[in-house]
C-alpha cells in the first residue's frame, strides 16, 4: 500500500499532498473550502458506473470541473493524474509531484 499525506501550508493556507517516499509534494487546492469542493465532485465521480468513468470525455469533464473547483490551473498537475486521458496513461505510470523538499 502506498500512503500519501494531506496537509495545509500555514502561510498561504493551500492544501498540499505529500509523498514521503519521493520527498515531494503538490498543491492540490487553494484552501479548505476549495478542497471540500473537490471532495464533492470526486464522490460524485466515484459513484458513477464504471462504463461511464472509462470514457475520456467524462474524465475530461470531471477534471475540468474539479480544477475550477479547487482554484484553477495551478493545481492541474495532480488532477490530470487522477482523471487521466488515454494519452496521459500511455506516457505516465506514476504520479510525479512538482515540488521537492
Amino acid at each position: 500500500m502506498y500512503n500519501l499525506d494531506v496537509g495545509i501550508e500555514l502561510v498561504s493556507k493551500k492544501i498540499l499532498l505529500f509523498d514521503p517516499i519521493q520527498n515531494s509534494f503538490a498543491f492540490i487546492a487553494k484552501d479548505e473550502s476549495h478542497f471540500l469542493n473537490y471532495l464533492r465532485w470526486y464522490l460524485e465521480y466515484t459513484i458513477m458506473p464504471d462504463t461511464l468513468k472509462s470514457s475520456d470525455d467524462i474524465r475530461t469533464m470531471f477534471r475540468e470541473k474539479i480544477i475550477k473547483a479547487v482554484g484553477g490551473d495551478e493545481y492541474s498537475n495532480y488532477y490530470t493524474f487522477i482523471f487521466p486521458s488515454e494519452e496521459y496513461l500511455n506516457e505516465h505510470r506514476i504520479l510525479q509531484f512538482p515540488f521537492k523538499f
